[in-house]
């Protein structure tokens, strides 16, 4: 079964980079014509032309403007991150860090710190995401103790549960759940309705892990209530396929299906079509389980199409192994020998 965590990073500085519509200079231009491969779907592409808008803006401009400068970076780092490139997306990433440092813009440097924190977290270097963290955290901390502003204590709560996340990937469980209850208390007193329910979300999944199952269906029911009334549809599914998930670890598959079915429904109507396969495959798993091999047949297939389409080649051979097992069970060898190869 699939759980959802939560992550929270990205927070670019600069949103709108121009606003001139007109005289626009060679590093708009470059913007705009990055923007249309945003739009087309060629993401490195546009990240090659937010280089060359930086080179002209750092080199060839009289005054080079820092805030643009930031924003640049930001984006090429937001690209090469959603293309897989991370050290590329570090590299873009720290150059906006140092324009930070360098303009004493102690804004600038915790956002991008964040942000290097949330790529070595996907990553997979932990430890290097928790460095980027907490350093970020202190200068949150430090900007608050003097201001006192919501952005800021968003900031701190932001990056607590960031680094919470941190120590639950590191099974360090006790520590996670310090660092979301001291996220939870931030956010509780300034109103961040929708990090609370991503906190408990995530606090959730860990008392799931540490198998004290009442506590994180009461986690993930709070933040199903939160999202419902906030409106946020697709952190609503995300609630329920964790509740169905918890189901499904204490053999309770009735109420797991229920709520797959649930998240079903609102991904499909939200056209989220990769979680649409994540919850038709959770659905495939509850009636395996329950031995209802047609059903979890029919729901894994469900999935494997939408995910060939997609072209998400992970999922697409996770989906044919577990057909594989179903019919393994049926005792249809030939055709768990099928599906097993079309895994490899």
């Amino acid at each position: 079964m699939k759980s959802y965590y939560i992550i929270i990073f990205f927070i670019i500085l600069v949103a709108p980079l121009f606003c001139s519509a007109e005289n626009f200079d060679k590093t708009e231009q470059y913007w705009i014509n990055a923007q249309i491969q945003i739009e087309e779907g060629n993401l490195l592409t546009a990240a090659e032309l937010i280089e060359n808008a930086i080179v002209e803006e750092q080199y060839n401009r009289s005054e080079p403007r820092a805030d643009i400068l930031v924003g640049l970076s930001n984006r090429v780092g937001s690209l090469y991150f959603q293309t897989g490139l991370y050290d590329k997306a570090i590299e873009n990433y720290e150059k906006a860090l140092k324009i930070g440092e360098t303009f004493n813009r102690e804004d600038i440097s915790s956002v991008n710190l964040g942000n290097i924190g949330g790529v070595y977290f996907q990553w997979g270097k932990y430890e290097k995401a928790i460095k980027s963290y907490t350093a970020s955290l202190e200068i949150n901390r430090k900007s608050f103790e003097i201001n006192k502003t919501s952005e800021e204590a968003f900031g701190i709560s932001v990056t607590l549960s960031n680094i919470g996340l941190v120590h639950y990937k590191l099974g360090q469980y006790a520590k996670a759940i310090d660092s979301y209850n001291e996220a939870l208390k931030i956010s509780k007193k300034f109103g961040f309705e929708a990090n609370i329910a991503n906190l408990l979300d995530n606090m959730g999944l860990v008392y799931s892990r540490q198998g004290q199952y009442k506590k994180a269906i009461e986690n993930f029911e709070k933040s199903l209530s939160i999202n419902k009334k906030i409106g946020k549809e697709a952190s609503v599914a995300i609630a329920h396929n964790n509740i169905g998930t918890v189901y499904m670890s204490v053999g309770q598959y009735k109420q797991a299906i229920e709520n797959f079915e649930k998240a079903l429904q609102i991904d499909s109507r939200l056209g989220r079509k990769a979680n649409i396969a994540t919850d038709l495959s959770n659905i495939a798993g509850a009636y395996k389980s329950q031995g209802q091999y047609e059903k979890a047949i029919n729901n894994f297939e469900k999935a494997l199409e939408i995910d060939k389409k997609l072209g998400i080649d992970s999922s697409v051979a996770v989906h044919y192994d577990n057909i594989g097992e179903v019919f393994k069970f049926y005792g249809k060898y030939d055709k768990a020998i099928q599906n097993y190869e079309k895994a490899l």
